[in-house]
């Protein structure tokens, strides 16, 4: 064979050589390519998805707050009614006639008294009650406690004072001794769905 023969069959064989690599090259890129698309594909759909999910669980968390808030804004307007109801129970208890508010005063200290105490008649309910306590008193059972001057230390009611004890007696601290029944059974009559139509 001549040299000019194994020059070009050297030159055909390297250039279908370099064909060959230069189409397993292009397939390889396009291999390279076609998994980058899949993985840029995937990982967008996964943003996406993460994306979504962020924004869900931001939506349900703001869902969440806001019943919260509204359920703590129901509560304490009920709270408040509730706290104006037994503002109000004290507001008449107080304004009863001056026998039955003395009789309802006389009562307490029959439940408290030990004997040998005195009360003093708070400055605002004095001219009411002078009058009236120390009957109502008798009538009450209480018979062993002095009724002394005035007091500026309650606003209302009397002050049970003796050696052990110093307890205010008043409508105030009536409704406060029983606010745990008393607000059971206010919210029973306001928040009563059977009653209000509404929810308990």
């Amino acid at each position: 064979m001549a040299l000019a023969d194994i020059l070009r069959k050297i030159a055909e064989d390297a250039a279908r050589e370099a064909d060959g690599l230069i189409l397993e090259a292009e397939a390889d890129a396009d291999e390279v390519r076609a998994r980058a698309q899949t993985s840029a594909g995937a990982m967008g759909e996964r943003v996406v998805a993460e994306a979504r999910e962020r924004a869900e669980a931001g939506a349900r968390s703001r869902l969440a707050r806001a019943r919260i808030t509204a359920r703590d804004s129901a509560l304490a307007a009920r709270r408040e009614m509730v706290e104006r109801v037994l503002a109000e129970a004290v507001a008449r208890l107080e304004d009863q006639p001056a026998p039955q508010y003395a009789a309802l005063i006389s009562a307490e200290v029959a439940g408290s008294a030990r004997g040998g105490e005195r009360l003093q008649i708070a400055e605002a309910d004095r001219e009411r009650l002078e009058g009236h306590l120390p009957s109502a008193l008798v009538d009450a059972g209480v018979v062993d406690i002095e009724v002394a001057g005035p007091t500026d230390t309650i606003a209302r009611g009397v002050l049970l004072v003796g050696d052990r004890v110093r307890t205010e007696i008043s409508a105030a601290a009536i409704v406060a001794e029983h606010a745990d029944a008393l607000t059971a059974r206010i919210a029973g009559v306001l928040f009563d769905s059977g009653a209000s139509g509404g929810d308990a």
